[in-house]
């Protein structure tokens, strides 16, 4: 859950400031949402 968060909010955090997102923090993101999701604490 914490690293889901984390990268979360550095998606957040580059969008904002309209900076490029790099594709291996989206890949990061991914995968901590997939974690996420399959222990039953977010649904998608």
């Amino acid at each position: 859950m914490v690293e889901y968060f984390a990268a979360a909010g550095e998606v957040i955090f580059l969008r904002e400031y309209g900076k490029e997102v790099p594709a291996a923090l989206i890949d990061r993101f991914n995968v901590a949402r997939k974690a996420v999701i399959e222990a039953g604490y977010y649904a998608s």
